[in-house]
């Protein structure tokens, strides 16, 4: 079934690699940020796209914007590209498990979800799926099927683009506030070319975001920055001609004093209590998404309460996390070998020095009561935003040595063991996607 044309990375070079299949290059910024926007739009079905679809740039598109000339690829060979890869990136065992999965959801042709984006014919997509569910070809089924009915009940597509328009346009109220006051942010490209996924937790205020927005657009940004991330992770499979099996995701839960944002302790709870929810839907809807997580500027009550609940995580998931204390050494040489070379990673993830600590970006904070914006602090959050994060910190940030360091060792902690066991145990266990809530405690009793 012919469709229109693909809409992910554009081909530079069409070359038959040794695998046999096309190997497409291009740039990370040419992708759309919708999930399964590659493929996207059924022939039939053109006329009547959201405006989503027609946004998205096709491989004919860039193609012709760089002059360059080629034939029109369809949806049909786009999909034989994806199995190509795919194929190519798996061993034999499970690319037939894929495959009998790809066979058990052939009905869903038709259903609402994959009406324009035929996500029940996507190899990589499936397979994602399918390692959600440790290989079970049954269970990977009942997880697909169930996500669709969210996708479609929740108008999962309109809701996104709605709000991926709003944030761009950026003049409405809820839109100025995540602009200022949000804390998460792509810090850099990885040694795949997919960006490195930076969540400042300790710098939240997710009660004050939900008090100020409500709870259901804080859900949708959420969705929207991790759609965005699968299709980062789809462009870059078709860019390098192989699967990558998710992103690198940062959680800086550290507390930063004076550098920071007041009341940690109540910002940490509450966004357990504003996320639990949220988790659900991530994990049961976004499989594989991170490859490998860091969670940083923990406390030594942490690392002893991971220690208690290690037995209950998976051990694929185990694999994937690295839980570390509040000295960057830690995980300094970890990160920076998941960044292609040349790569410096910001000054604040690499040292301990008071200058590096008041480097950390997005600042976050309280977010204001009556949800008015300071127009200067959005603007430096924009600039922040749009400026790279590649560069090498301040000499005076690596010598330093820090003023606060001794007051964050000896900082005295409310006694929270058991809440913390549970909220340590629940968002362990479903790494897998990702999660709003709190991983770190800093400091020493």
């Amino acid at each position: 079934q012919l469709g229109t044309p693909c809409c992910f990375a554009s081909p530079r070079v069409h070359a038959r690699t040794g695998h046999g299949f096309i190997q497409l290059a291009g740039e990370a910024a040419d992708a759309p940020a919708t999930m399964g926007a590659c493929c996207a739009v059924r022939e039939q079905d053109a006329d009547e796209a959201p405006q989503m679809m027609r946004q998205a740039r096709s491989f004919n598109q860039v193609l012709a914007e760089r002059g360059e000339r080629h034939r029109t690829y369809t949806q049909s060979e786009s999909l034989e590209q994806e199995w190509e890869i795919v194929s190519h990136s798996v061993e034999a065992d499970e690319l037939a498990r894929l495959r009998a999965l790809h066979e058990a959801v052939q009905d869903l042709d038709s259903h609402p979800a994959c009406s324009r984006v035929p996500l029940n014919r996507q190899a990589q997509t499936l397979l994602r799926f399918l390692r959600g569910r440790d290989g079970s070809i049954a269970a990977a089924e009942v997880m697909f099927r169930n996500c669709l009915e969210w996708r479609a009940n929740f108008c999962f597509d309109e809701k996104i683009e709605s709000w991926r328009n709003e944030l761009k346009q950026g003049t409405s109220k809820r839109a100025r506030l995540f602009l200022t006051y949000g804390t998460d942010s792509d810090m850099c490209l990885d040694q795949f070319g997919v960006p490195v996924w930076l969540m400042r937790l300790s710098v939240s205020d997710p009660a004050g975001m939900v008090r100020e927005v409500g709870r259901d657009i804080m859900l949708v940004n959420s969705l929207h920055r991790i759609d965005a991330m699968h299709s980062h992770l789809r462009c870059a499979m078709f860019r390098n001609g192989k699967m990558v099996r998710g992103c690198v995701q940062i959680i800086d839960v550290g507390d930063y004093g004076k550098h920071g944002v007041p009341k940690w302790w109540q910002r940490m709870f509450d966004g357990f209590q504003v996320g639990k929810e949220a988790f659900k839907i991530f994990d049961l809807n976004f499989p594989e998404t991170t490859r490998k997580i860091f969670i940083v500027r923990t406390g030594s009550i942490t690392m002893r309460i991971y220690r208690m609940v290690q037995p209950m995580v998976p051990p694929r998931t185990q694999k994937k996390m690295k839980l570390c204390g509040w000295d960057a050494a830690e995980w300094a040489d970890d990160l920076q070998a998941e960044m292609p070379s040349g790569c410096t990673v910001p000054g604040f993830l690499t040292n301990d020095s008071d200058a590096a600590l008041a480097s950390a970006r997005p600042l976050g904070g309280l977010v204001p009561t009556g949800g008015v914006v300071d127009e200067a602090r959005l603007e430096a959050a924009l600039r922040c935003s749009k400026s790279t994060v590649l560069t090498k910190p301040r000499e005076d940030a690596a010598t330093e040595p820090s003023a606060d360091h001794s007051v964050h060792a000896r900082r005295l902690l409310i006694p929270f063991p058991i809440i913390l066991v549970v909220v340590i145990a629940a968002a362990l266990s479903g790494a897998r996607a990702l999660s709003l809530m709190d991983f770190g405690i800093p400091g020493d009793v």
